[in-house]
C-alpha cells in the first residue's frame, strides 16, 4: 500500500491514524467517506472554505468533517438517517459503501424500497453493470452484504465468505 497511500496522503485526500501508520485494515468512517468523495468529486476547496450549516442533528458546527459531509450530502452522494442523524463516527458497512460509489459514480435513482432490503436495489444495479466483484458468490441473484464496517483498503476477504446462499458474506 506504500505508495499508494503516499499519493493519496499528499494529496490531502486520506491520513493515516498517525503520522506513521496508515491501519488499512481499520473502519472507514463516514466522516471519513465524505471527504473522500469531496476530494475525488473536485469539492474539496469549496469545503474547506465554506462554513454551512449542518442540517444533521449530530454534525455539530465544529465537527472536523461538517463542511465535507453538507457537500457530498447535498450532491446526494450521501443520506442521514430517518431520525435526523448522520453518525459521522459510524463505520461505512460494505452495502453503504456499494450504494454510496454507485451514486458518485452517476448511477442515481435506485429504488431503495422495492427490495428485501435498502440495499437490494445497489446490488440488482450492481449486476445490470456487471462490476459487482461479489458475483460469483451469489446464487439465484440473492446476495447478503457483509453486516460489518468497510475497512479502508475495502477488500472482501475470504474468511467473509460462506456457504454462498443465506448466508452473510
Amino acid at each position: 500500500y506504500e505508495g499508494v497511500v503516499d499519493r493519496i496522503a499528499a494529496l490531502g485526500v486520506i491520513n493515516g491514524i498517525s503520522e506513521k501508520t496508515f491501519a488499512p485494515n481499520k473502519g472507514l468512517t463516514r466522516a471519513e467517506f465524505a471527504k473522500i468523495i469531496t476530494y475525488t468529486k473536485g469539492m474539496q476547496k469549496f469545503a474547506d472554505e465554506a462554513n454551512l450549516p449542518s442540517k444533521f442533528k449530530d454534525v455539530k458546527k465544529d465537527h472536523w468533517a461538517k463542511d465535507y459531509i453538507m457537500v457530498a450530502a447535498d450532491m446526494g452522494f450521501l443520506k442521514g438517517y430517518e431520525d435526523g442523524t448522520f453518525r459521522p463516527e459510524q463505520e461505512v458497512t460494505y452495502a453503504e459503501f456499494i450504494a454510496i460509489t454507485l451514486r458518485v459514480l452517476g448511477y442515481v435513482n435506485i429504488d431503495e424500497t422495492s427490495g428485501s432490503t435498502w440495499y437490494s436495489g445497489y446490488i440488482k444495479r450492481m449486476f445490470e453493470i456487471d462490476t459487482n466483484l461479489l458475483k460469483q458468490y451469489a446464487a439465484d441473484d440473492v446476495i447478503l452484504m457483509h453486516p460489518g464496517p468497510a475497512n479502508r483498503n475495502i477488500e472482501v476477504s475470504s474468511e467473509l465468505l460462506d456457504n454462498r446462499v443465506g448466508k452473510t458474506i
